[in-house]
């Protein structure tokens, strides 16, 4: 499923806020703004696996990117 911060909205909503923790792939639509949300509600970001770049996974740290999923 494409990131929509709309959703993630709409969960957090259902969820109290409990999200915490969220894994996701950079390079699909809208990656980069959906993970600068997610650090915005301060929801830690995982890369999951993916046909990043290193310059495109460097990126993502500089936004708060975390950790990696099935590196």
């Amino acid at each position: 499923m494409e990131p929509s911060i709309d959703q993630l909205n709409y969960w957090q909503q259902l969820s109290s806020n409990l999200i915490k923790q969220i894994t996701v792939a950079l390079e699909v639509t809208n990656g980069y703004y959906f993970i600068k949300e997610l650090n915005r509600q301060n929801v830690l970001v995982s890369i999951r696996h993916s046909d990043a770049t290193a310059t495109e996974v460097g990126r993502v740290v500089q936004l708060g990117a975390k950790q990696c999923t099935h590196l």
